[in-house]
């Protein structure tokens, strides 16, 4: 893990998507850990034993409960906030 973003715009097809219920948004970088935290170091965290990143392989966006959050920045020694941006932005 090595940061969280901010979604931009409301849902809308996906353009990508091979089938029709392929659905997107516009997202873009709100904070960053001062260091990744790894899937190892996630797993090997016992307080973090339930979060669905490691109940549910292959995810690269989820929710977070708010102690898992807290541990997650914590293991990550703390977070950067990035420039706001917008969907103008390049």
């Amino acid at each position: 893990m090595v940061g969280g973003a901010k979604v931009l715009s409301d849902p809308h097809p996906d353009p990508t998507a091979e089938e029709e219920d392929g659905t997107a948004v516009v997202i873009a970088p709100a904070w960053t850990l001062k260091s990744p935290v790894t899937l190892p170091d996630i797993k090997a965290e016992p307080s973090l034993k339930n979060m669905r990143l490691v109940r549910e392989g292959r995810l690269s966006v989820i929710p977070l409960e708010k102690p898992e959050f807290r541990k997650i920045v914590f293991l990550g020694g703390g977070m950067v906030k990035t420039p706001r941006r917008t969907m103008e932005d390049p």
